[in-house]
């Protein structure tokens, strides 16, 4: 068997496709990492800007929703750490890698206590089964 490691900006671009085919939908990738500046040739982020904010982020009949994307092994981290992040304090984070999945997982939970929806996925097929999203 071949193993196919498929980038993560494949699988956002697959899913916005996804999501933004079905009616009462609008999705768009956040461009977290920030915006490369020709003239300065620097890299720059808005200091309004929020850390941990979804990949793909959208409106679904009125309700605002979010998704975390991951490749298939960062799928699998999540699996394996993402509950106890849940509940860890910032800064009891083991690595760079933690951190900023902790950032994610928090953005996550912080929408959904608002009210909005948020999962971490790592193909179509995960956003196909998501339960509010089955209209």
């Amino acid at each position: 068997m071949v193993d196919i490691k498929v980038k993560e900006s494949t699988i956002e671009n697959a899913i916005l496709k996804f999501l933004n085919f079905k009616r009462g939908s609008f999705f768009w990738k956040n461009p977290s990492s920030g915006y490369y500046d020709g003239k300065t040739m620097k890299k720059h982020k808005s200091k309004y800007a929020i850390t941990g904010v979804a990949d793909i982020l959208g409106i679904y009949y009125s309700a605002f929703v979010a998704f975390e994307v991951k490749s298939e092994i960062e799928f699998k981290y999540y699996k394996k750490h993402g509950d106890r992040l849940k509940t860890t304090p910032f800064m009891y984070c083991r690595s760079k890698k933690e951190e900023t999945l902790w950032r994610q997982i928090h953005f996550l939970e912080s929408l959904k206590a608002k009210g909005g929806y948020g999962n971490v996925v790592c193909s179509v097929e995960e956003v196909k089964n998501i339960s509010y999203y089955k209209h």
